[in-house]
């Protein structure tokens, strides 16, 4: 069980990491993304047969606005084979794994936010 624990605690911290990243890097990126989608949605009037894509920037912007999506849903499953895993090694009283299940439910919730 103990190296049941040090893997959990292992990929709970990647997970974790992974998760910050998308809270503090992706995240706003992605709402200045979708600030500069409504600013060309404002400016820009349609005509005939033309779309927002067709607009210069736009799909870029939709682009970085549909990472913030993609990367919670990485995180958010790929939390839950630490939280298993760690959940298994914390019920056999392993210290490694209760610490492992806190970080990976941390990421778990990180990636629900985000990812759903």
């Amino acid at each position: 069980m103990k190296n049941l624990g040090k893997i959990g605690l292992a990929l709970g911290v990647l997970t974790l990491a992974f998760g910050l990243y998308v809270h503090f890097v992706v995240a706003p990126a992605a709402e200045g993304a979708e600030a500069t989608m409504e600013n060309i949605r404002a400016n820009n009037e349609l005509t005939g047969d033309q779309t927002y894509a067709d607009i210069p920037g736009y799909s870029d912007a939709f682009k970085s606005m549909e990472k913030k999506t993609d990367f919670g849903g990485y995180v958010f499953f790929a939390s839950m084979l630490p939280v298993l895993l760690c959940l298994i090694a914390s019920i056999k009283k392993d210290k490694m794994g209760l610490i492992g299940l806190l970080l990976s439910l941390g990421a778990f919730f990180i990636g629900a936010a985000y990812g759903t």
